[in-house]
């Protein structure tokens, strides 16, 4: 403030000198200025000025998530810099903004996208408002966030169909919306038309979550969520290899085993490996990067649990 004042001071010093026009009165009185000694002061001296501090810039417009990217470069830039910001702070500053900084060039992660799109589905107000601003100004991150929207209705173990009614439900809202072709151009049509072969994909997944529980090792008989093929309280010594890749399995196998379930658990894993690496290819293959990501993130399976004598 001290500064700001003295800025203002300095100006107006300057103005009076190079003979500018007085400045309206005001009911403010005049800053009294102390003379440095008896008499006139010396003509030409003038006061030393500073540059008057920048406007401050609000806070939430500061935000380095939200500065737009120009290239590919720039926005893969912008997802390691939410990824490096401390949790509260990332929550706090990367929002929707962020995804349409980044959505042009980029798909946003799903570790960064599903966290943004559940809190901002929290205030719908909010959310509506912001939707009907990027169905112009930034299409590809709403179709990014219909997207995520959409796949995260489903959890392991649920029926698939949920996305799908979800998708009906986007397509009423976006109807509502009025959209020109930029919406399409950024490809909604494929995010809801997409949200069958979603669905096909996600009920694969819980096939490949029963197929993981059967190969469970449960001697002592505890709640599993499926009947294991090795019987509870039956002794078994095995150890499994596995190969994985960004979490996503590669190979799997039954290094050794002794006990009257080796040969159906080598069976059950071959089973689980064929159907896994085929969900993964199919996944890949779909048109929506949002949804083969959601898939892909839920085929992070709990590793195979090795186990001894017994």
């Amino acid at each position: 403030m001290r500064k700001t004042v003295q800025g203002f001071l300095c100006l107006a010093a300057l103005a009076t000198a190079c003979g500018a026009a007085p400045a309206p009165k005001t009911n403010q009185p005049a800053p009294t200025v102390a003379a440095a000694g008896a008499g006139s002061a010396e003509p030409g001296a003038q006061p030393a000025c500073e540059t008057p501090p920048p406007v401050p810039v609000p806070e939430a417009a500061a935000s380095p998530c939200d500065r737009p990217a120009a290239n590919a470069r720039e926005a893969w830039k912008r997802i390691e810099l939410a990824r490096g910001l401390p949790e509260g702070e990332r929550k706090g500053s990367c929002g929707l903004g962020f995804v349409a900084a980044v959505a042009r060039f980029r798909t946003v992660p799903q570790d960064l996208l599903l966290p943004i799109v559940l809190r901002a589905v929290a205030d719908r107000a909010g959310f509506d408002a912001w939707m009907k601003a990027a169905a112009d100004r930034a299409p590809e991150a709403l179709a990014q966030v219909a997207a995520m929207d959409i796949a995260r209705r489903f959890e392991v173990g649920n029926d698939p169909s949920v996305v799908t009614t979800a998708a009906s439900e986007w397509k009423k809202r976006l109807a509502e919306l009025r959209a020109d072709g930029k919406l399409a151009a950024a490809g909604i049509d494929g995010v809801l038309s997409g949200a069958d072969a979603l669905a096909a994909l996600l009920a694969r997944v819980n096939e490949v979550y029963r197929l993981r529980c059967l190969l469970d090792v449960n001697p002592l008989g505890f709640a599993v969520a499926c009947k294991p093929i090795h019987p509870a309280g039956t002794p078994v010594t095995l150890s499994w290899k596995t190969a994985t890749r960004d979490g996503l399995i590669e190979s799997l196998e039954l290094e050794e085993c002794k006990g009257k379930s080796c040969t159906a658990l080598k069976a059950g894993a071959g089973k689980l490996l064929d159907a896994y690496l085929a969900l993964v290819k199919d996944a890949e293959q779909l048109k929506m990067q949002v949804y083969a990501d959601r898939v892909k993130a839920l085929l992070v399976l709990p590793p195979l649990r090795n186990a001894g004598p017994g």
